[in-house]
């Protein structure tokens, strides 16, 4: 059983841009910083790799202390990107969920671009799921921040 959540918004710039952007592994740092109980990307990098591409892993490390592998399990620029991560969380977290997967897409509008970054958890067991999902309602706050700071930049 698994849990979803998401985030959307308009950013006022060409697709391309957008997704640069939005994937850079500097502004992953940047942007994706701790809430709650929800640790920050402290470092991001791309292992054996010089771009992403169906198959690259990137290196996450997280405010916590946790390093993991991040598998990119779709990617095509400037459209759409998925990602896996591949690594042991933290307890209470690690109780909780066992994996989490993100879908990025960018679509052009009149407007510039809307990006749609959905995020999916799956649980340990099916018994988390009320925890889980409280969770991902937060998580989706944490999301939505990042992106709004990605808007900026």
């Amino acid at each position: 059983m698994d849990v979803s959540t998401y985030a959307e918004r308009i950013f006022a710039a060409p697709r391309q841009q957008v997704f640069d952007t939005c994937l850079d592994n500097d502004n992953a740092v940047r942007f994706f910083t701790a809430y709650g109980p929800i640790p920050g990307v402290v470092g991001c990098s791309l292992r054996d790799a010089d771009a992403l591409a169906v198959g690259v892993r990137r290196i996450i490390t997280t405010s916590d202390g946790v390093t993991m592998d991040e598998e990119i399990l779709a990617y095509e620029s400037p459209v759409l990107q998925t990602y896996r991560w591949c690594g042991p969380l933290k307890p209470p977290l690690a109780w909780l969920v066992r994996t989490g997967t993100g879908h990025w897409t960018f679509d052009e509008i009149p407007k510039g671009t809307r990006v749609r970054w959905t995020y999916t958890f799956a649980m340990t067991t099916p018994l988390v799921w009320p925890v889980v999902w409280m969770l991902s309602q937060l998580f989706r706050r944490w999301m939505a921040r990042a992106l709004d700071g990605l808007a900026t930049a």
